[in-house]
């Protein structure tokens, strides 16, 4: 039995493409033991069987990888309360990742919200409207679309009414 990684959830993924076993041997030119038993996480693939079975799956290597390591579901109660510039927001931590929520009342701008590396940010707003200036680029983003840029530039806030958001830092 295969401790560290876990690929059992391959059963899983591979009805959702509404394959049969045999359907997907025959799409990633394997034997049906081989799947089957990967399946009942017996065995140790070999690299190239994992990189078929994710061309089959319509996945990368390295995303197939991840997902049979055996990580836990994580939950986190409580993030830091943190006030920039007359807007609230919550700050969380999850491995690295940061994930704010906040409020910025109508014609209110905050300057970066976080120092940060050289990420990449995404904001999506779930409430108002946010003019979003990236290098001296002005976006307006609406309640329900999100904007993806990389934070090492300049950016700016601006609340063009009362709004909410989801901003998300995630390394390159």
């Amino acid at each position: 039995m295969n401790t560290k990684y876990d690929f059992s959830f391959l059963k899983m993924l591979r009805k959702k493409k509404a394959l049969s076993i045999q359907g997907l041997c025959k799409k990633c030119g394997l034997a049906y033991g081989s799947v089957a038993n990967l399946e009942r996480n017996k065995g140790k693939p070999e690299l190239e069987t994992i990189s078929k079975i994710a061309e089959a799956l319509e996945l990368s290597t390295t995303s197939l990888i991840s997902l049979a390591e055996n990580k836990p579901v994580i939950k986190i109660d409580k993030g830091m309360k943190k006030t920039i510039q007359g807007s609230n927001l919550m700050i969380y931590n999850l491995n690295g990742m940061k994930i704010i929520c906040g409020k910025i009342p109508k014609g209110k701008c905050i300057n970066e919200i976080l120092e940060h590396q050289d990420d990449y940010e995404i904001c999506h707003v779930t409430k108002g409207m946010i003019k979003i200036t990236v290098n001296n680029n002005e976006n307006v983003i609406k309640c329900g679309e999100l904007i993806k840029f990389d934070s090492i530039f300049d950016h700016v806030y601006e609340a063009l009414n009362d709004s909410e958001f989801i901003a998300i830092y995630h390394t390159k």
